[in-house]
C-alpha cells in the first residue's frame, strides 16, 4: 500500500508544476515578480516539509540504526536543522532555487509525473528547473536581501552538470522572449495603434467638418441679401460736427468718481476712453524688454505686416512665450474698475480675440486714417449680426506727439460711410497725449504715461503718426483686442466683426478675461491646443460653465474665409502650401493642392482646399490602417494561440474606434451639434415678414428721433443704448429729463408738455421715427407720437417704472427674435400681452383735441394791432425756420440740373455760402440758391444723377439704398446719394 505522504507529496507536487507552467505561459510574466515568487516559494517549502517527514520515517523504519547510534542522531539533528531553515524562509523564492541538500534538490528534479504526456513533462521540467537552479554562493557572510532576513547559507550545496545546463538554458529563453516580446511591440503592436489612431482621427474629422463646419462657413458668409435684410442702424453721414470732442478730459476714466454705466456712455459717445494705471511701471518695464529683444529675432514668417511698414515691428504674442507676458495680461484682467465698465459695455466675461505689439522708431510714416473695422460688416450698423469690438492700447512708455502717440477722431464709429472723413480727421489731427489730464499731479503727468489703456471702438477712424524724435525712445504698444464672448444658448446669432487682422497667435484663442486673470495656470500643454480648438478648457479658477469660452480659432476661421478676410486670401493659402512643401513629402502628399478649378470664386478655395486635405488624409489612414491590420492577422495565424493574439488586437484598437464614435455622438448631441443639424445656429437674427403694413419709410438724419425696435436685449448690454448718442435722441432725452410727469398728473397738464416736447423737436428739423419689422423707418403718425412721448416721460420720472420699461422692451425683443420667435406664442400672444401689460402700467388717458388757445392778457392803455402783429410774427417764424448755419445739411441749385445735397461749410459774405456737396464738390452759392434739405419721400418724383429721366420713390432702406421706378415702370435701385430734385 502506498503510504498516504508519498500521496500528498505526489499531490503537491503535480499542483506545483501546472501552476509554475502557468505562470510561465501567460502574458506579461515578469521573471521578478515577487508575487509570484512567494507562491512558489511555498509550495516549495510544503513539498520540502513532506521529503524531510518522510526521511524521518524511513530512519524510525529502518532495522539496522538504532535511535542511540551517532549516525541516528547526525541524521536526526540534519533533518530538524534543514527544517527550522524552511521555516524560517519559507516566503524567499531565492532559498528554494537552490535546496538545502543535493539529495532533497535532486529528489525534486528527479521525479516524473505519471498522468502527464512526453511533451508537456519536459516542458514542466524545464521551466521547473528554470526555478530551482542557480549558482552557489561561495562566500561565508549572508547577503543582504530586500526583506532584511538574509538568505539561507548554502555553501556546501554542489548542483550537477544537469541543473547548471538547464538554468542557461531558462537565462537564454527568458532573453528570447523578452526580445520577442519588444519586437512584436515595435512592429505590430505600434503600427496598429498608431494607424488606428490616425485612421479614427482622420474619419472623425472628415465627419465634423462636412456635417457641422461646411454648414458653419455658409452660414457666416456675408452677403449683399444679409446686408440689406439685417440693417439695424441708419446710413448716418458725418461730418467736423460729428466730431465729439477735442478734450481728452471728457473721456478720461476716474476710477475714483467714474461709474461703470457712465464708463460705458462714455465710450459709446466718443467711440474710446481712457484707464489710467492698468500696468504697473515694472510689469510695463519687464514686457517693454521682451518685446523689444524679440523684435530683433523676428522673422518674416512671425512678423506681422503693418500700414507703413517701415521701421514699424509687429508680431502676436503667446501667454507661454516670456515670464513676463502672464503678469500683463493678469493685471489688465484684475483692475476692477476696468472689468466693471466692459462687462457693461460688452457682457459679462468678454473674450480676447488679438493679442500683439507694435513697434515703432525713429523715422516711422505717418499711416493713413482708417477704421479696422469694415462700416459694412460691424455691430455699428448690425448689431444682431456682429459682436462689437474694442482695442486696448497699452504703451510701455511715456509717449509724447513726436514718438507716435495715436491720432483719433472722437466720435466717428457712429457714421455710415466714410465720406469725408479723412480730410475731417486730418484737419483736426487729434492725438492721444495726455491721458491723466485732470487727474494729473505733476507737470511731467500730461503724457501719455506707461502703463494706461485707451479703449477704442475698431469703428472709430485713427492711424498711427510717425516717429520724427530723433532723441526719443522707440514707441512700444501692446494691443489687446476685446468683444464679447458668444453665448449660443442663448440664440445669439452673432459673429465677429468684419476687416480687422486678429494678430492673435493661434494658441490664445478661447480666452476671456477671467480666463486672463488665471493665466498662468491654463496657459500650457494640452490645454491650449484644446481650448483653441474648442474641444476642451481647463476650468482654471472657475465653476460656471456658461462664463469659460471665448471665440475658438475654427470658428472664428470659417468666418475669416468665407468673407475673403486677412490671412485667408488666395496669396495666402500660396504661402501656406509654400510652407507644407518645406516639411517634406510625407505632408505634402497628405496635405492638398492649390485648387485650379477656374470656376471657383475667392472664398471657395479654402474650403476646396480643406475638403481635399481631409480626403487625402482619410484615404491614406484607411490604407495603412489595413495594411497593418492585414500583416497583424497573418503573423496571428502563424502562432500556436492565434485566437489569443486577434484578441490582444481588437483589445488595442477598441478603445480607439470607441472613443472616436462616443466623441461624434456628443457633438451630435451637443446644443451646439444639434442647432447645426437643425438648421438654427447662425441663422438670420430676423424672420421674413410677408404681412407687415408699411407707412412713411424715410431715412433718418441726425436730428431725428429714432425709436429702435431691433436692439433691446440683454445680450446686447451697451449696444443697446447706442441710440442715445443720436442727436435727435439726445435732445429728446434733455427734454425727458427736464420734466417730472408722474401717473397722477392731469391729463391736460401731461398733454402739454408732450406738445411742448414735440414741438421743441419738430423746432429742431428732427422727426419722430420707427423702426418697422423690416428694419426701415417709418414716420410715427400723430397718436403713436404722443403716446410714446408720453409714455417716456412717465418712466423717466420714476427710475422703478424706468427699469421695468428697459426689462419688457427685452421680453418683447426676445419674443420677435428669440429661440421661440417661430412660436405663435412668440410672435403674437407674448407680444400683445406684454404690450397690454405696458400700456396698464404706463398709459394715462390723454384729453382728445387741440388744447384750448391761452387768453392773451391785454393792457387797457395800449391798443394792438393784431394784423399788423400777425404778420411780424409769421415774418420772424419764417426767418426764423430759413435761417442756416454751418454744417446744416443743404441743398444747392444748378440751372438747368436742379437741387443737390451738401452741407454748409462756412459764410462768406453777406449773402454767399460754401457749400461741400455730397460729390466732394466745393462751391460758394448765392443765399437764394440754398435751402435747408427735407429728406426724400416715397412718391416723391425725383432725378438720378448720370440720367435724364424722372424716376418715381417706391421705397427707401435704412442702409440708403432707394427703390425707383421709371416713367416706363421699370424698377431700379439706387443710392440716395444719387438723388436729386428739378
Amino acid at each position: 500500500m502506498v503510504p498516504k505522504e508519498s500521496i500528498l507529496l505526489e499531490k503537491k507536487q503535480r499542483e506545483l508544476l501546472h501552476l509554475i507552467t502557468h505562470i510561465r505561459s501567460r502574458i506579461g510574466h515578469d521573471e521578478e515578480s515577487k508575487a509570484s515568487n512567494v507562491i512558489l516559494s511555498r509550495l516549495f517549502a510544503e513539498v520540502r516539509r513532506i521529503e524531510i517527514e518522510q526521511m524521518r520515517n524511513h530512519i524510525l523504519k529502518c532495522p539496522g540504526l538504532k535511535s542511540d547510534s551517532a549516525a541516528f542522531q547526525i541524521a536526526w539533528s540534519a533533518l530538524d536543522e534543514s527544517l527550522q531553515l524552511i521555516e524560517r524562509y519559507e516566503d524567499l523564492h531565492e532559498s528554494f532555487q537552490l535546496s538545502s541538500t543535493a539529495a532533497l534538490t535532486n529528489s525534486i528534479l528527479g521525479r516524473k509525473v505519471a498522468h502527464d504526456d512526453e511533451g508537456k513533462q519536459d516542458a514542466t521540467e524545464d521551466s521547473f528547473s528554470d526555478l530551482s537552479l542557480a549558482d552557489p554562493t561561495e562566500t561565508s557572510e549572508e547577503p543582504a536581501h530586500p526583506t532584511g532576513r538574509g538568505t539561507i547559507p548554502l555553501n556546501n550545496v554542489s548542483p550537477d552538470n544537469e541543473s547548471l545546463k538547464k538554468g542557461r538554458h531558462h537565462i537564454t529563453g527568458t532573453r528570447f522572449f523578452t526580445f520577442g516580446t519588444i519586437l512584436r511591440g515595435l512592429f505590430l503592436d505600434l503600427p496598429l495603434l498608431i494607424t488606428c489612431m490616425f485612421f479614427m482621427a482622420s474619419y472623425c474629422s472628415q465627419s465634423i467638418y462636412h456635417t457641422y463646419y461646411v454648414p458653419i462657413m455658409t452660414s457666416l458668409k456675408w452677403t449683399d441679401e444679409r446686408r440689406s435684410v439685417e440693417y439695424t442702424n441708419y446710413m448716418r453721414v458725418c461730418d467736423m460736427s460729428d466730431i465729439s470732442t477735442l478734450n481728452p478730459d471728457d473721456f478720461i476714466i476716474d476710477p475714483n468718481s467714474t461709474t461703470a454705466k457712465e464708463a460705458m456712455e462714455i465710450t459709446n459717445k466718443h467711440g474710446m476712453s481712457i484707464f489710467p494705471n492698468l500696468l504697473t511701471p515694472e510689469t510695463a518695464a519687464a514686457m517693454r524688454e521682451y518685446v523689444l529683444r524679440r523684435n530683433r529675432a523676428l522673422t518674416e514668417d512671425d512678423a506681422i505686416w503693418l500700414i507703413s511698414n517701415n521701421q514699424r515691428w509687429s508680431f502676436p504674442i503667446g501667454a507661454d512665450d516670456d515670464p513676463s507676458v502672464p503678469p500683463v495680461l493678469q493685471e489688465i484682467a484684475t483692475n476692477e474698475h476696468f472689468q466693471k465698465a466692459i462687462e457693461v459695455l460688452m457682457g459679462e466675461d468678454p473674450a480676447m480675440v488679438e493679442f500683439t505689439a507694435i513697434t515703432s522708431a525713429y523715422g516711422a510714416a505717418d499711416q493713413h486714417w482708417h477704421a479696422d473695422n469694415d462700416y459694412t460688416g460691424s455691430q455699428m450698423h448690425y448689431g444682431r449680426s456682429f459682436v462689437p469690438m474694442y482695442s486696448l492700447f497699452v504703451p510701455l512708455q511715456d509717449t509724447t506727439a513726436q514718438m507716435g502717440a495715436t491720432s483719433a477722431c472722437p466720435g466717428t464709429h457712429l457714421c455710415g460711410v466714410e465720406g469725408s472723413l479723412s480730410e475731417i480727421c486730418e484737419e483736426l489731427n487729434f492725438q492721444v497725449t495726455d491721458t491723466r489730464g485732470r487727474l494729473a499731479k505733476d507737470e511731467k503727468d500730461h503724457v501719455w504715461k506707461a502703463g494706461d489703456g485707451f479703449l477704442m471702438n475698431l469703428n472709430t477712424f485713427h492711424r498711427g503718426p510717425g516717429h520724427t524724435d530723433p532723441n526719443g525712445a522707440e514707441r512700444v504698444m501692446l494691443i489687446l483686442t476685446i468683444s464679447p464672448r458668444p453665448t449660443g444658448p442663448y440664440f445669439d446669432r452673432r459673429q465677429i466683426s468684419l476687416g480687422t487682422s486678429y494678430s492673435c497667435k493661434w494658441d490664445m484663442w478661447g480666452l476671456t478675461m477671467k480666463d486672463l486673470a488665471v493665466i498662468d495656470k491654463i496657459k500650457g500643454f494640452p490645454w491650449k491646443i484644446l481650448r483653441t480648438l474648442g474641444i476642451y478648457k481647463h476650468k482654471g479658477s472657475h465653476r460656471n460653465h456658461n462664463l469659460l469660452w471665448g471665440w475658438d480659432y475654427l470658428t472664428v476661421m470659417c468666418s475669416r474665409i468665407v468673407n475673403d478676410q486677412m490671412g485667408f486670401r488666395w496669396d495666402d493659402l500660396e504661402v501656406f502650401t509654400n510652407r507644407i512643401k518645406k516639411k517634406g513629402k510625407i505632408f505634402s502628399y497628405l496635405f492638398g493642392q492649390i485648387p485650379n478649378e477656374d470656376d471657383l470664386g475667392e472664398t471657395e478655395l479654402w474650403p476646396k482646399y480643406f475638403d481635399e486635405t481631409l480626403a487625402r488624409c482619410f484615404r491614406c489612414s484607411k490604407i495603412s490602417f489595413g495594411i497593418c491590420a492585414f500583416v497583424y492577422l497573418i503573423t496571428c495565424c502563424f502562432r500556436k494561440r492565434r485566437s489569443a493574439a486577434i484578441r490582444r488586437g481588437l483589445f488595442l484598437i477598441f478603445p480607439l474606434v470607441t472613443t472616436g464614435f462616443l466623441w461624434l455622438y456628443v457633438i451630435s448631441t451637443s446644443p451646439w451639434g444639434q442647432d447645426i443639424r437643425n438648421g438654427v445656429l447662425y441663422q438670420s437674427p430676423f424672420l421674413e415678414v410677408d404681412d407687415a403694413t408699411i407707412g412713411e419709410v424715410t431715412l433718418p438724419v441726425k436730428t431725428d428721433v429714432l425709436f429702435s425696435s431691433r436692439l433691446d436685449s440683454t445680450l446686447l448690454a451697451g449696444q443697446n443704448y447706442i441710440y442715445n448718442q443720436q442727436p435727435g435722441n439726445a435732445l429728446y432725452y434733455k427734454l425727458l429729463s427736464s420734466f417730472s410727469v408722474p401717473r397722477a398728473t392731469p391729463g391736460v397738464v401731461a398733454r402739454g408738455i408732450v406738445q411742448s416736447i414735440i414741438k421743441t423737436v419738430q423746432d429742431s428739423n428732427g422727426r419722430f421715427l420707427q423702426q418697422n419689422l423690416f428694419g426701415d423707418w417709418e414716420v410715427m403718425e400723430q397718436n403713436d407720437m404722443m403716446s410714446r412721448v408720453h409714455k417716456n416721460l412717465v418712466a423717466h420720472s420714476n427710475p422703478v417704472l424706468n427699469k421695468i420699461e428697459q426689462e419688457m422692451k427685452y421680453l418683447i425683443s426676445d419674443a420677435i427674435y428669440g429661440r421661440t420667435r417661430s412660436s405663435a406664442m412668440s410672435h403674437k400672444h407674448a407680444k400683445d400681452n406684454i404690450s397690454r401689460l405696458m400700456g396698464s402700467i404706463f398709459g394715462m388717458k390723454l384729453p382728445a383735441g387741440q388744447l384750448p388757445r391761452p387768453q392773451p392778457f391785454y393792457s387797457p392803455l395800449l391798443v394792438v394791432d393784431v394784423s399788423k402783429m400777425r404778420t411780424s410774427m409769421k415774418r420772424k417764424s419764417e426767418g426764423k425756420e430759413n435761417a442756416l448755419k454751418e454744417g446744416d445739411i443743404v441743398e444747392g441749385y444748378f440751372e438747368n440740373d436742379g437741387w443737390f445735397k451738401g452741407r454748409v461749410e462756412k459764410f462768406t459774405g453777406r449773402n454767399l455760402i460754401a457749400v461741400v456737396f455730397d460729390d466732394g464738390e466745393y462751391r460758394v452759392m448765392p443765399r437764394g440758391f440754398v435751402r435747408k434739405f427735407l429728406p426724400f419721400k416715397v412718391g416723391e418724383k425725383v432725378g438720378v444723377i448720370g440720367s435724364n429721366e424722372l424716376v418715381s420713390i417706391n421705397h427707401i432702406y435704412a442702409d440708403g439704398q432707394v427703390s425707383a421706378e421709371d416713367e416706363n415702370g421699370n424698377e431700379q435701385e439706387v443710392h440716395i446719394f444719387d438723388l436729386f430734385r428739378f
